[in-house]
């Protein structure tokens, strides 16, 4: 096989392609899974960034280290997932919220198998995560809705409410937290 043939030195130490994949996949999975909060995702996101390193590992620069590269590129991988995610939700009309007991209905609409007990599961999501966001303090709604309904960067965010970007930042996280636990409690 090809990949038997490949040869990357990181600190002056040589690795075969696979010595690589074996160090590497327990670190970058962790990280992909923190991202997407989905192992299946998670394993495929790994997946997907050993073969761009493998395509693109004539793009690296040795002045810096290679785990950060290979980690940037899990990173983007990750965002670019979470982006398609969000856009088909967004397309289904609907707004994604996490919970573990809802991960097999969750699975079924990522996979556009919506069912009718899915459909339920995220129009009442959807309607609590929407309510929730109406009982946030002003300054806190306003944050989390040009950041997470809108999807707008926090610099926009920054320049349309005329507000430091710090200020933004913690106000949707503070926000995004409020949410959290009323969910939870709710759940």
């Amino acid at each position: 096989m090809y990949c038997e043939n490949i040869r990357i030195i990181i600190d002056d130490t040589m690795y075969s392609f696979e010595e690589i994949v074996e160090l590497y996949t327990p670190k970058l999975f962790n990280m992909a899974y923190y991202y997407v909060q989905h192992k299946q995702d998670a394993e495929d996101i790994v997946q997907e960034t050993f073969f761009k390193l493998f395509r693109h590992i004539e793009q690296y620069n040795i002045e810096y280290k290679f785990s950060s590269w290979l980690y940037q590129i899990t990173k983007h991988i990750s965002y670019d997932y979470l982006r398609v995610r969000k856009n088909r939700a967004l397309k289904n009309g609907t707004l994604y919220y996490q919970d573990p007991k809802y991960d097999n209905i969750m699975d079924n609409i990522w996979r556009n198998e919506i069912t009718p007990e899915s459909q339920y599961i995220v129009k009442e999501a959807d309607t609590a995560i929407k309510n929730a966001i109406q009982t946030l303090p002003e300054k806190y709604k306003n944050a989390v809705s040009l950041r997470y309904v809108k999807d707008l960067t926090l610099t926009e965010i920054s320049d349309q409410m005329k507000v430091p970007m710090a200020t933004i930042k913690t106000q949707a996280f503070r926000g995004r937290e409020i949410i959290r636990r009323k969910l939870a409690k709710s759940m």
